[in-house]
């Protein structure tokens, strides 16, 4: 009998069902977690599937969550069946109420998913917006998708566009004006406001604006009165052929001047059909209402009853108390909720572990259901609350398959110790088949293995942290003054047990003594957004800055030392690229060969792309080695060997001598791929994405 049939054999007889003697439903996160049937250049997900369990006690404060969510879909006539959209990793669907859930987007195309519309006369007939917000230069979309099977297959809209420079249009709501015939929709680009007459077949744009534009409200009451709110407030009276602009008139309301720091959302009361609620973040919170017919009479209703977010703000009405009491519900950080108009509010969700009410923070979306169920999207998962919001419970965090973290980076020790940082959900920590997260709430970053199997330098809230012991405990050990963003770059040289790490500056660390900044004669302010150390001679240092020139002066975005920093030469001018480009990611190969990769799409009718660049003569020259790569940014460079592994924003490829880049390897989704780390005693890649967790692969 073979080795692996056994193996086979054996995970049937210890998991023979998904249900304990009791019939609750198994721990799924864990039964998938690191399997031992793995094939030659066969991609296996590692994980976490579901979210990585808290090492904290009950009732403390915990990064605990699957992954960042931007909305939610339910089945009108099945509540179990349930799509829900990504930020960066596309569309998820499950038929059994969470339990399980499918990736259900087969694109050449790696997207996030915004908003989901279903339409009533056809409810296999669906819309998506695609929006990818990565932070920071990390943003695109490409319009519409629709379906016509219930979201099983996808295709593309007539409304569509195509990344390329100064061109990242991104998608972010879909809705039906007219109910009856729903040939009439609307659809809100980031700054565009479009409208079709057919359904969807053919599009037209009616009002273009500077300004960030987020969702659509449609008057249940009156088609023809219909608001588009983002860090704006804009309304039309007659069904969206013409546009004003109301925020001047809001903001006078609560006494502020419009801003970009300002975020809006519109509830219609469903008491009084001539009633309309505006809830605003302005450096404060506000509740307002306002006559339906006109925003010309606005009243302040309440001032700083819940936490305002211009990032993350939703508004959704439909339910009564006991007392037959209109019940608002406002999702910014926390879900809140007021019954009695607005003038004061009760939290009803917390970051608190095992609690009734626990949820991840950053609410980006809220669906009551005709049920009255309550259904929330976060920087965490999908929750659903059957009470009114009293208590939650999470449809992603012990699913079966949800591999949908947003990881910056990760290492690996020798003992497959993996740790890694993860979007909005800290340090992750994979140990003994188990994911954990480690006792930090909010955004972890790069991760280097120090040496042995228990220490590991992690980046964490744009600071540095130091463990001993693989996460159980985790000790400050910043480097200098300054701060960068979360995934700041790190690296460990073995043989001289130094620490490296890139902030504004590029500091190390001798075992045992402080830090030294390396980099103090460069005047250059920007973050460092890459660097290698040559881990046989670390006086030998690459590293870049992430100037923006953008057509300025050739210098300042890429530098080389032989004395350990004492000394900087400006390499810029070998490749001129830079004036349109920064750099994501150096390394270099065991021939010397150097590798720069490059962020930015490329123009639709530019000649050339423009990703990977390699210089054979120390970094006097560069050349462009770009060809077979897809359109899009890329964000980590591998050797093996003579060959070049890569990740950008749609996948891993690799590149032998001479031949261009190819896809490697079997069965990879189309996400951002945010870290490569080849380990050559097993002979095996690891990859970390932004929005489905880690991967590896067996090299033949």
């Amino acid at each position: 009998m073979s080795t692996r049939l056994l193996i086979v054999i054996l995970l049937i007889i210890v998991y023979p069902s998904c249900k304990n003697k009791k019939g609750v439903a198994t721990d799924y996160s864990q039964l998938n977690a690191f399997s031992d049937l793995i094939e030659p250049n066969v991609w296996q997900a590692i994980g976490p599937f579901g979210a990585a369990k808290p090492f904290i006690e009950n009732n403390e404060w915990s990064a605990f969550g699957a992954g960042r969510f931007e909305c939610v879909n339910i089945h009108p006539d099945n509540e179990n069946e349930i799509l829900i959209g990504h930020a960066s990793a596309g569309l998820f669907k499950t038929t059994d109420g969470g339990i399980t859930w499918e990736q259900k987007l087969d694109f050449e195309f790696a997207t996030g998913i915004f908003n989901i519309l279903r339409f009533n006369k056809n409810d296999k007939h669906l819309l998506a917006c695609c929006a990818t917000d990565l932070g920071m230069e990390k943003q695109f979309g490409y319009g519409l998708i629709e379906s016509f099977d219930n979201g099983e297959t996808w295709q593309r809209n007539s409304l569509q566009y195509n990344p390329s420079e100064y061109n990242y249009t991104q998608q972010r709501a879909v809705e039906i004006i007219d109910k009856r015939n729903e040939q009439k929709l609307l659809s809100i680009s980031d700054h565009e406001i479009f409208i079709t007459y057919d359904g969807g077949k053919t599009w037209k744009s009616v009002y273009k604006t500077t300004e960030n534009l987020k969702s659509i409200k449609v008057n249940p009451e009156n088609e023809k009165q219909i608001f588009i709110t983002g860090n704006v407030l804009i309304a039309s009276y007659d069904g969206g052929e013409t546009w004003s602009d109301e925020t001047a008139v809001v903001a006078r309301s609560y006494g502020a001047l419009p801003g970009k720091n300002a975020r809006y959302e519109i509830g219609f009361s469903t008491k009084n059909s001539k009633k309309l609620f505006i809830a605003v973040s302005h450096n404060s919170s506000y509740i307002l209402q306002a006559n339906i017919l006109s925003l010309r009479e606005i009243v302040l209703i309440s001032h700083s009853e819940f936490i305002a977010n211009i990032y993350h703000m939703c508004f959704a009405t439909g339910l009564k108390d006991q007392n037959g009491n209109e019940q608002l519900f406002v999702g910014t950080t926390r879900v809140f909720m007021s019954n009695n108009g607005g003038i004061a509010f009760n939290q009803l969700t917390t970051p608190e572990y095992r609690l009734p009410n626990n949820t991840h923070d950053d609410v980006n979306a809220i669906q009551i259901t005709p049920e009255k169920h309550l259904f929330i999207a976060t920087d965490g998962g999908i929750d659903k609350s059957v009470d009114g919001g009293k208590t939650w419970f999470s449809l992603t965090n012990n699913a079966r398959n949800l591999n949908a973290s947003l990881i910056f980076g990760f290492d690996k020790a020798n003992n497959n110790v993996i740790m890694a940082g993860t979007q909005d959900k800290g340090i992750i920590v994979f140990k003994k088949r188990k994911w954990n997260t480690c006792d930090l709430y909010g955004d972890g970053g790069r991760i280097a293995a120090m040496g042995d199997s228990l220490a590991f330098a992690c980046g964490y809230a744009k600071m540095c942290y130091v463990t001993q012991n693989d996460g159980k405990n985790l000790g400050y050990n910043h480097a200098g003054g300054d701060i960068n963003f979360f995934d700041f770059r790190m690296t460990y040289v073995n043989d001289e047990r130094t620490l490296y790490i890139a902030n504004q500056h590029l500091y190390k660390q001798i075992e045992g003594k402080n830090f030294e900044i390396l980099s103090s004669t460069i005047t250059s302010e920007r973050p460092i957004g890459a660097f290698w150390v040559n881990p046989e001679n670390t006086n030998q240092i690459w590293m870049s800055k992430m100037d923006a020139t953008w057509g300025g002066p050739l210098v300042k975005k890429l530098y080389y030392t032989t004395d350990g920093g004492l000394t900087w030469t400006d390499k810029t001018e070998a490749l001129p690229i830079l004036k349109w480009r920064s750099i994501t990611d150096i390394d270099v190969n065991q021939n010397g060969e150097i590798a720069i990769t490059l962020n930015g799409f490329d123009n639709s009718k530019a000649t050339e792309l423009n990703k990977v660049y390699l210089s054979k003569d120390g970094g006097n020259s560069f050349e462009n080695i770009s060809d077979g790569l897809s359109n899009h940014p890329v964000y980590s460079v591998e050797p093996i060997g003579n060959d070049w592994i890569c990740g950008n924003a749609n996948g891993v490829y690799m590149k032998e001598p001479n031949q261009k880049w190819l896809p490697l390897g079997k069965g990879f989704p189309n996400v951002m791929v945010s870290e490569i780390k080849y380990f050559q005693r097993e002979n095996m890649l690891y990859v970390s994405t932004f929005g489905r967790g880690m991967w590896r692969l067996w090299l033949n």
